[in-house]
């Protein structure tokens, strides 16, 4: 099992991704491939805020 952790800047949505383009090449290259999607996730801890 890998891990990666990229940032990519919500701002930047619906233009290049580098997290959409290594996992259409993953799931290309290894048949049971899955990727965990997390969705937006804040850089910091905002609980008590």
């Amino acid at each position: 099992m890998y891990f990666f952790n990229l940032r990519e800047p919500v701002s930047q949505f619906g233009q290049y991704s580098m997290i959409k383009d290594l996992d259409a090449k993953l799931k290309a290259s290894f048949s049971g491939y899955k990727l965990i999607d997390y969705g937006m996730l804040t850089l910091k801890d905002d609980i008590d805020a």
